[in-house]
């Protein structure tokens, strides 16, 4: 008999959860496991890439907990014959523990994905509350179990560490489309320093615009290509404005080719304030780019400082500039950390060993031996 999950989120908004919960869709055993999605809120453009045939549910509820929540989520539980519900991050964690866990008896597995510690002192403790009574507690890196150890008092024997699986046959160096670089103005002379993701506050892109601009000072066949959308979108034109940067300065919007755009690149910088295991990141390396990236949460599990890039203190604007000119000034360095990123992740991230660590938790909770 096949094991029935709900995978339970906000949204399928595109952001690294959202594409980490795709990827487990995607590539659990069919023959195992059926898959259900729900969203809290509404589906999102991520939904597209779901390429199996799976019941998806969007509550479109916008007002937190409420009882007509709650009740239509149980139902659901009932109705589609749930037996783990998977839930993502604080808010679809106390939907699935109220509507499938202390209504509907249903297993309960949570993960964490990516947060600031500490937040709201009541909401830490609530879901202290929630994990005595949760059945499997996941995190997708050591420094975010570490924080829920710390901060939310959870044992750290319940706590399962599993970190993004990369799909690296899908992201794999090759020669850039010609058509992208003539869609973007880029020569075959020019250095393209790129990054992927939400234009959020949390994302810090401020810092590597105005980094940029001063990089771009000393380098002048340098491009900074930023991909994805968000609220902050006009914020950072009227910074590219203000800097005088429109013509090297590349603010994509929302796209759906990034394993093209990724060879577009030839470095990666992530400049987040916080991050758990980034999923882009790990793609930028797994398509052979050498990384700068911020000294924080996960990235500093992933990144091998002075093998596959280089760690900056985050908010440190002078170092982030010194790691990005030391990579566009040495080719050899450049080469070599490229082809280290490439096999760090197949060594280490690879999707086979993601989706086969959350099938044996999905069988343990479930009380089936796993071999």
């Amino acid at each position: 008999m096949k094991i029935r999950i709900l995978h339970l989120v906000l949204t399928l908004d595109t952001g690294g959860l959202e594409n980490g919960v795709v990827n487990i869709i995607n590539g659990l055993d069919d023959d195992r496991f059926e898959s259900i999605l729900c969203c809290i809120r509404h589906k999102g453009e991520l939904v597209e890439r779901i390429n199996k045939p799976i019941k998806i549910h969007a509550l479109n509820h916008y007002k937190g907990i409420t009882y007509s929540s709650i009740k239509h989520l149980r139902n659901i539980i009932q109705t589609d014959g749930i037996d783990v519900i998977h839930t993502r991050n604080y808010e679809a964690y106390t939907f699935g523990f109220f509507a499938g866990k202390a209504l509907s008896g249903r297993r309960l597995v949570h993960s964490e994905h990516g947060r600031d510690y500490p937040f709201n002192k009541v909401k830490m403790y609530l879901q202290y509350v929630l994990s005595l009574f949760t059945d499997d507690i996941i995190t997708v890196s050591g420094d975010l179990k570490e924080n829920m150890v710390r901060y939310l008092h959870i044992n750290k024997n319940r706590i399962n560490v599993i970190i993004n699986g990369v799909d690296t046959n899908k992201f794999t160096p090759r020669k850039p489309d010609a058509n992208l670089l003539r869609e973007f103005g880029i020569s075959e002379n020019d250095i393209v320093i790129g990054t992927v993701g939400r234009l959020v506050e949390v994302k810090n892109f401020p810092e590597l615009i105005n980094t940029f601009k001063r990089l771009r000072q000393q380098h002048n066949n340098v491009r900074l290509m930023i991909v994805g959308d968000g609220p902050l979108m006009e914020d950072f034109l009227d910074l590219r404005r203000k800097l005088a940067l429109e013509e090297s300065v590349i603010l994509t919007g929302r796209r759906n080719d990034i394993p093209e755009l990724l060879r577009v690149f030839d470095v990666y910088a992530l400049t987040s304030w916080n991050e758990g295991i980034s999923n882009t990141l790990l793609e930028a390396m797994s398509t052979g780019l050498p990384i700068v990236a911020s000294e924080v949460g996960g990235n500093v599990e992933i990144i091998h400082h002075g093998k596959v890039g280089y760690l900056y203190p985050s908010g440190n604007q002078k170092k982030l500039l010194e790691s990005l000119e030391s990579l566009i000034e040495e080719n050899d360095t450049l080469d070599t950390f490229s082809k280290n990123a490439r096999a760090h992740v197949i060594n280490n991230y690879s999707m086979e060993a993601m989706l086969n660590n959350y099938s044996i938790q999905y069988s343990q909770v479930m009380g089936i031996e796993t071999s």
